[in-house]
């Protein structure tokens, strides 16, 4: 199976995109802003808004979109003025920053070990944004397909959104060269890139032995590339990575059962896709109080240290049902459960 591409613009070098960026900005202080498309680019920011209204998120930036090469030109500033534009709407109250306004270091002050991606959050970061919005964009028959990743402070991804607006002569005047269309040879597309979404896994946080199964590791991860058709069953699975064979095993057993939600095209038709998979389990132990609040907790077992303070992170909110005694009165308990997540790339 081909390797599934990472988001661009990774494979551009980081100080090409920051020259890049600054660069189209000061063409874009002379142009309009896109009228045309922008009801389709609200509908496209429309699930990113809610999840930054619902998170209480209060300062974005979003920078220059790429193109299915992930070089930025003057449309990608214009399509992410649109996406600034619709947030701005759809969140009144937050504050966007102008990306040209961000403290771009020097070449000899990168630090050429992090990706481009980590670089512009750090950068976002500092800033003072709370979100970073990323993206990319290429043509899909008479639509431009657009596809926004919006990640919180932390680096965590707090959401993505893919869709397609009209190809117009507007559109096409922007871009530094020719729109074209070019299907994949073997008719299986790239997920989360140029507007094509992302298959869901259906069910898939019931994939493990409960807890408690004799000689089942709880904790780990694997990592798969996949290729799931267009009507979400699942066609090839390769295993890239898994902390333990065991771990790769007891996943693979129910892995091929499984069934995904089809990934849309940015015309809304289902597409045959690759995708990274990966799916880790944090284990902890939890001190359930009296009121069934999550009291001390400890990781247990981890195959990361992020993903170990997501998991106590979300066991903060959680209210367990409190364990009583003979005549009825609640006391506090010790409990293990293992926290799940996956991920499509």
């Amino acid at each position: 199976m081909p390797p599934v591409h990472r988001y661009p613009p990774f494979g551009i070098p980081v100080v090409t995109i920051v020259l890049t960026i600054l660069a189209t900005m000061n063409i874009h202080d002379q142009k309009p802003h896109l009228a045309q498309g922008q009801e389709g680019m609200e509908a496209i920011v429309a699930p990113v808004a809610k999840m930054i209204r619902d998170s209480g998120k209060s300062t974005i930036v979003v920078m220059p979109l790429a193109d299915s090469e992930g070089r930025v030109d003057a449309l990608g500033a214009n399509l992410a003025r649109s996406v600034s534009d619709s947030l701005a709407k759809a969140v009144p109250t937050i504050r966007i920053i102008d990306p040209a306004t961000l403290h771009f270091p020097d070449e000899s002050k990168l630090d050429h070990t992090s990706s481009t991606t980590e670089i512009l959050q750090g950068l976002a970061k500092d800033a003072g944004a709370d979100v970073c919005v990323l993206g990319d964009y290429s043509r899909f028959k008479d639509q431009v397909g657009i596809s926004l990743h919006a990640w919180n402070s932390d680096r965590s991804l707090l959401a993505e959104s893919f869709g397609g607006i009209p190809l117009t002569p507007e559109i096409e005047a922007d871009a530094s060269k020719p729109l074209v269309y070019t299907p994949p040879v073997d008719g299986i597309y790239t997920a989360g890139l140029g507007g094509i979404g992302k298959p869901e896994c259906i069910s898939c946080s019931a994939l493990f032995t409960p807890p408690g199964s004799a000689g089942m590791e709880r904790a780990g991860f694997v990592s798969m590339d996949l290729v799931v058709s267009a009507n979400g069953t699942l066609t090839k699975a390769n295993v890239l990575e898994s902390s333990s064979t065991s771990f790769s095993s007891r996943f693979q057993k129910d892995f091929h059962q499984k069934h995904f939600s089809p990934a849309l095209a940015p015309d809304g038709s289902p597409v045959n896709v690759r995708a990274h998979f990966r799916y880790s389990v944090v284990l902890l132990e939890i001190n359930v109080l009296t009121d069934g609040s999550a009291g001390e907790t400890r990781v247990v077992e981890s195959p990361d240290p992020h993903l170990s303070e997501l998991a106590l992170h979300t066991v903060k909110a959680w209210k367990f049902i409190p364990a009583t005694g003979s005549g009825g009165k609640p006391f506090a308990h010790t409990t293990t459960v293992e926290i799940s997540f996956h991920l499509v790339k």
